[in-house]
């Protein structure tokens, strides 16, 4: 974790997960038994939502881990089929799911690079701001 972003309360923390886990704001706060209004006026505080873009990120970087790791094997896959004179119909199949993989996998590896460039960004302007402060 981040030294800048500080211990959020069990309840942030439960709002935390279920923001993680649940695809609209009012299932998460639901499942968290949080006001969907407090959830929101979390949402807006800066700790907060730098622990949220944290968990967000260290998610996102562990899919695309995933998906890297299988694409070794989607690509053998892949080459099998095409390889094969014999490959049945029913290989198409494994041919979209082996192009799923790799499709994912790159447009995950193209968005993890582009958060951690924006992030870089993002502490550079925030080192000028407090620089120019000084």
């Amino acid at each position: 974790m981040d030294s800048s972003v500080g211990k959020l309360s069990a309840r942030k923390e439960a709002a935390l997960r279920a923001l993680l886990n649940h695809k609209t704001l009012e299932h998460a706060a639901e499942s968290c038994n949080v006001n969907v209004r407090t959830l929101r006026r979390w949402m807006r505080n800066r700790e907060f939502l730098a622990r949220y873009r944290q968990e967000q990120d260290a998610l996102l970087s562990s899919t695309v881990d995933l998906l890297r790791a299988e694409s070794a094997s989607a690509v053998a896959t892949l080459a099998a089929i095409a390889k094969d004179a014999n490959t049945p119909p029913g290989a198409s199949v494994r041919v979209q799911a082996c192009k799923a993989l790799l499709d994912f996998g790159f447009k995950g590896i193209e968005i993890h690079a582009l958060t951690e460039r924006v992030s870089e960004l993002e502490r550079h302007q925030n080192e000028k701001q407090h620089e120019g402060r000084s």
